[in-house]
């Protein structure tokens, strides 16, 4: 309770809002809010993005957090050899820096007094559906450049790499090396997925057997998507030929769901090779195994705080102002659920 009035929204705090009609816009405002994140995300540019980060709870002020990447996890069980063995979980460690962003809007006072709010208690929806953009736009970055040295994985590889460490200890020699980075791979048909899914099923983790992973998910630009409805798609009308005979052999279709993100339109490789196809295969087969780790305080939702009419910003300014600031980070985590596909 605040002011007077109960607000149900998460993370929302306010400060000089005492005006019977700037508290009824402030109520409108958190409404709207509300129903949004209790809505769930159906937006084309961030469903992509579901189940790619496996999401660790942070508080406001945990600017870094060490995340331990326990590859033991990948082996299961041993058997029996007399006396227990502890496994170290700090195998090794990603640290995710959280970064800061932020989005602000504002009334002229006089008008909010007035009651003339307008669209403006829409703008609570507004922010947290833009909220809910922050982390896929994140992963999407990790994606376009994941061959660069900035996006180091534990082994001290890239996150597509060709060359990466089995055992993230060991001496970097070809017995010891995967790679989930695949250029001239050719355009995505039926073969080049279906020999992209022997590959995700031959990566390895601390054992010399592969982990046995199955595609999850199909990513790619948006001019992936007749590629990815001709070869995934599980249905198809097919139309009769001019002999009044049509036929359908594409075993693939339905093996695997497929996105589109748009984001990865401006991956350089598209943009020096425009047309040519790019596409990630990615697998979610093991519990809480994923391609990233990532940090979101307040569960993901923006932390929001209103400066009203008594408020010493709207002193300065005559208006009654919405700040919200969100602390989000992502990092690189499991390699080898992820492959990243080329053309050429």
């Amino acid at each position: 309770m605040a002011n007077g009035a109960i607000y149900q929204y998460p993370g929302l705090s306010m400060k000089g809002v005492t005006d019977p009609s700037v508290i009824e816009m402030v109520t409108q405002f958190s409404a709207h809010a509300l129903g949004a994140l209790q809505t769930p995300g159906e937006e084309t540019n961030i469903k992509w993005a579901e189940g790619l980060a496996h999401s660790n709870p942070a508080q406001l002020g945990d600017e870094i957090l060490k995340v331990p990447i326990d590859l033991s996890r990948l082996d299961g069980f041993k058997e029996w050899s007399g006396q227990r063995q502890f496994r170290d979980t700090n195998l090794s460690a990603i640290a995710l820096s959280s970064r800061h962003f932020d989005d602000s809007v504002a009334i002229d006072v006089n008008k909010a007094k007035r009651g003339l709010f307008g669209s403006w208690p829409e703008k609570g929806a507004e922010l947290v559906q833009t909220g809910r953009r922050t982390l896929p736009r994140l992963i999407a970055d990790l994606l376009k450049n994941g061959k660069a040295a900035t996006t180091e994985c534990f082994d001290g590889q890239p996150l597509f790499s060709t060359t990466h460490k089995i055992d993230p200890f060991g001496k970097a020699v070809a017995a010891n090396q995967q790679s989930n980075y695949k250029a001239a791979y050719g355009k995505f048909s039926p073969a080049t997925f279906k020999s992209g899914r022997t590959l995700m099923r031959q990566m390895r983790g601390l054992l010399p057997e592969p982990l046995g992973l199955t595609p999850s998910l199909v990513i790619g630009p948006t001019h992936m998507e007749d590629a990815f409805e001709e070869t995934l798609d599980p249905m198809k009308i097919i139309a009769a030929n001019a002999a009044g005979t049509a036929a359908d052999s594409l075993l693939t279709r339905g093996k695997c769901p497929w996105a589109l993100c748009s984001q990865l339109d401006t991956d350089k490789y598209i943009t020096d090779n425009p047309g040519k196809h790019l596409w990630f295969m990615v697998s979610f087969s093991l519990m809480n195994i994923r391609p990233f780790e990532s940090l979101e305080t307040n569960g993901g939702v923006p932390e929001i705080k209103i400066l009203g009419e008594e408020s010493e910003f709207c002193a300065l300014h005559n208006k009654v102002a919405v700040v919200a600031d969100q602390y989000t980070a992502v990092a690189p985590a499991f390699y080898m659920t992820i492959i990243r596909f080329e053309e050429t």
